[in-house]
């Protein structure tokens, strides 16, 4: 059954990698990130935490040899993953990663503690990092766009730069729609005006930008929660965030030992990462 979900993972990266969409990118950072903090509580745990890391950077090579191998026949792929192929030192890092995965492996089978479970330290040292590399990532945001240090940053910089281009347009649509909400009635602030109902509110305010400038209606903020804030209001963006949060707060405390309890958390905070950047999908969304 583990052999089973393994080949099923290796579907899914490949399949995320070759959607060419960087909201996917979002998903599984959230994904590497946090998991670890329930993972790394049995040896088991952080042996499969290294083998899943090690895989979806090793699906990275794979999809750019078929990419190379193949130009002539299947689409170029010109999202987030140029940034991540071209790091000098991949190779090197899934070599590492897949050795420290055999090692694990085999540690275990000989010591016969394959299941046993480890210090809390584990989890409590990838808390700091999370921390740690939270405060960073926000530092870096603060020199880009505050202090204007973007070109030190490289390609990373149409990622870090917030201006109205950002994310295919997100940027201008997430502006607008700021200073829209900004101009709305207290009623309307609280409660909206109506769901999907964010197109007829920025094409109202902002006529003639849409028609002389884009040449397009933006009826999405691209943005799940900026969506809610405009078309629900404040009251109706608070009650879904209620319900994400105390879900997800109740599922890590009655998991227990019951792992698919903590998948379907975890599935959750994946779609909410990905949501700062996408619309609702509402096939997804109730699921």
């Amino acid at each position: 059954r583990s052999i089973w979900y393994y080949v099923n993972v290796w579907v899914i990266f490949i399949a995320l990698i070759t959607g060419r969409s960087d909201n996917a990118y979002l998903s599984l950072a959230a994904a590497f990130t946090f998991i670890p903090i329930y993972a790394f509580r049995t040896r088991q745990g952080i042996r499969r935490y290294v083998v899943l890391l090690a895989t979806f950077l090793t699906s990275l090579k794979v999809i750019e040899w078929i990419a190379t191998t193949y130009a002539d026949r299947v689409y170029r792929i010109d999202s987030l993953y140029n940034s991540l192929v071209s790091f000098s030192k991949l190779i090197l890092l899934i070599k590492v990663l897949w050795i420290i995965a055999i090692i694990l492996y085999l540690i275990d089978f000989i010591s016969k503690k394959a299941d046993a479970t480890v210090s809390p330290w584990f989890s409590r040292i990838w808390i700091g990092l999370i921390v740690i590399g939270f405060a960073a990532f926000l530092y870096v945001l603060y020199d880009v766009n505050i202090v204007g240090n973007a070109d030190k940053y490289g390609s990373a910089k149409s990622f870090l730069l917030f201006n109205d281009s950002w994310g295919t347009h997100r940027g201008v649509i997430w502006r607008l729609a700021i200073e829209d909400y900004q101009d709305f009635t207290p009623i309307h602030k609280l409660f909206g005006y109506g769901p999907d109902t964010f197109g007829l509110v920025t094409y109202y305010h902002n006529m003639d930008i849409m028609t002389n400038v884009y040449h397009q209606i933006f009826d999405s903020a691209h943005n799940e929660y900026l969506q809610y804030l405009v078309t629900v209001g404040l009251a109706g963006l608070a009650a879904y965030l209620a319900l994400l949060a105390t879900s997800v707060c109740k599922m890590v405390r009655s998991a227990g030992k019951r792992p698919y309890v903590m998948a379907i958390a975890f599935a959750i905070i994946c779609y909410a990462a990905q949501a700062a950047v996408n619309i609702s999908v509402p096939i997804v969304t109730p699921v």
